[in-house]
């Protein structure tokens, strides 16, 4: 990482400290690199400071725009703001237009009399061969075994199938994970491709891979990680979408009740297909498939697969896919009492096992959205 990176990064990581968003792994990251940079350290705090007591004053967003789209530009002027550029883009709850979140005098309390503080909700069904259905959600070790022989062990969080045996097994057998509402589960498949099935998901997989690809199939939304065979390609079925790989980390979103297919490539390279369409993604590529059509954009790619590490991270993110994705995590339903909010669009960054009602105050405090909560739903209003 280089010099300028590094500061870019330590920078977002203190504006992340200051809102309250940062998670322990990145609080033990930089409180090690304060160690060696006090200075600096408090130089970028009061910067960042500074900066977010004026943020609600301007449009931050339109204001970088026209300044990265500027020819032209130098390092040194970029070098004289990173600090400015990481409390825009930290992961502050920042409404499109420029409103930051703010602390209210006297904040709203939401009743959480239904709706409890969420935990981590590891648990699965795994659908054996043979139609066998077996419930995993404690914490035990436990050993399952197919009728095809092959051991699958459970440590409570994770799935792990092991590698192939030295016997060879013609016939390809297939098992599926699926992950109800509020829950989400790490699966290790036997060729050592890593998979996180996000609430209301599913992966149906072999037990061994054979043959000239890897094939997969999917609904929900899924993170992999694949273990890299350039002699057997993976195949990720979604929808009537088919993204190939070799070897790298992409997430793909693909729920029955949406039409839509969206893929987001974080390393490495994929190619989607669909009916004769495909595209070759690069890092920070998102591709979305809606109805045969192809749209690709630049994003921050790892803001999508972030909920694999216990963060929820939006970046100009439409209020409907929120509430929809705080939905299925906390098995609750939303109704929009103006439906105008859908669209108004957030940049948020909260921890995904935090209460839902303490998400919901920190929504509030933007000042343009209230919450009402009646026994399960969350009723969103101005």
């Amino acid at each position: 990482m280089d010099n300028l990176q590094e500061r870019y990064r330590m920078a977002k990581l203190i504006a992340k400290q200051l809102t309250g968003t940062i998670i322990s792994e990145e609080e033990r990251e930089l409180r090690t690199w304060a160690e060696g940079h006090g200075e600096e350290y408090k130089y970028v705090q009061d910067g960042i400071r500074e900066e977010l007591d004026q943020v609600g004053t301007i449009n931050v967003i339109g204001e970088w725009e026209v300044f990265a789209s500027r020819s032209g530009l130098r390092k040194r002027i970029i070098r004289k703001m990173w600090y400015y550029v990481a409390a825009v883009f930290a992961g502050v709850c920042m409404v499109t237009g420029g409103l930051v979140m703010r602390e209210n005098p006297e904040p709203k309390k939401l009743a959480v009399t239904d709706i409890r503080q969420q935990v981590k909700n590891f648990k699965a069904t795994l659908i054996l061969e043979d139609g066998r259905e077996v419930m995993i959600q404690d914490s035990a070790r436990k050993v399952i075994t197919t009728t095809k022989g092959t051991e699958v062990v459970s440590l409570g969080n994770e799935l792990r199938y092991g590698k192939k045996d030295s016997v060879e097994r013609k016939e390809i057998v297939y098992n599926t994970l699926r992950i109800p509402r509020g829950g989400e589960y790490k699966l290790v498949l036997a060729d050592g491709t890593t998979v996180w099935l996000n609430s209301e998901s599913s992966l149906k997989y072999p037990v061994h891979f054979a043959g000239e690809q890897r094939e997969v199939w999917m609904e929900g939304e899924v993170c992999f990680d694949v273990a890299k065979n350039e002699k057997q390609p993976f195949v990720v079925h979604a929808n009537k979408a088919e993204v190939t790989v070799l070897g790298t980390l992409f997430n793909v979103e693909a729920y029955s009740d949406e039409k839509t297919v969206t893929t987001t490539l974080v390393h490495g390279k994929v190619q989607v297909v669909q009916g004769s369409e495909s595209y070759v993604m690069e890092p920070d590529e998102q591709v979305v498939i809606d109805e045969g059509r192809f749209t690709v954009k630049k994003v921050v790619a790892e803001d999508f697969v972030r909920w694999t590490s216990g963060v929820f991270s939006f970046t100009g993110t439409s209020l409907e896919t929120i509430m929809d994705k705080l939905a299925r995590w906390y098995d609750v339903e939303v109704f929009f009492q103006d439906s105008s909010l859908k669209d108004l669009h957030i940049t948020l960054e909260v921890r995904r096992y935090d209460n839902i009602a303490d998400i919901l105050t920190k929504m509030e405090k933007m000042g343009l959205i209230q919450f009402d909560i009646s026994n399960r739903t969350i009723i969103v209003h101005r």
